[in-house]
């Protein structure tokens, strides 16, 4: 039940989808402030190396997507699910969601199976579910196709 659970997660992040190469758009606050932030744009990089600096609003996965820590969140979730043990990608939940928000990765699209995109990642962590020896290791940081 569980694992139809995050797999239906994933399928609602899937469909709402994160286009526009992982760039945040119009992100405002409660007072009409615009607080998005471009992670490609190592200018938009907050001042303690994340991709938003505190008091930011959560920025968007892509125009009108789920805030990239809703994505990083089903992300590791599904992972941390599927890899254990051996397969095991990072050594926290929170290791995860870090390097998932951090500027490295765009979001990417939803059918990425190659780049280094969130969305490839998610990809394979979803086939971990079924074959976790071989695609544990394609869904985390080091992957070799999700370079």
């Amino acid at each position: 039940m569980l694992r139809i659970c995050l797999m239906l997660s994933f399928a609602v992040v899937l469909a709402i989808g994160c286009d526009n190469g992982g760039r945040g758009t119009a992100a405002k606050d409660a007072g009409g402030t615009d607080r998005s932030v471009d992670i490609t744009d190592p200018g938009d990089v907050g001042s303690d190396g994340s991709n938003q600096d505190a008091g930011s609003t959560p920025m968007p996965c892509a125009q009108d997507g789920p805030p990239i820590e809703l994505v990083c969140n089903g992300y590791c979730t599904n992972l941390n699910t599927a890899c254990t043990a051996a397969n095991m990608q990072f050594a926290s939940f929170a290791a995860c969601v870090d390097a998932c928000t951090a500027p490295t990765w765009s979001c990417g699209t939803p059918t990425d199976p190659t780049g280094n995109t969130i969305f490839c990642r998610i990809n394979h962590a979803m086939a971990a579910t079924a074959a976790p020896d071989t695609e544990c290791a394609q869904a985390g940081p080091s992957s070799a196709s999700c370079i």
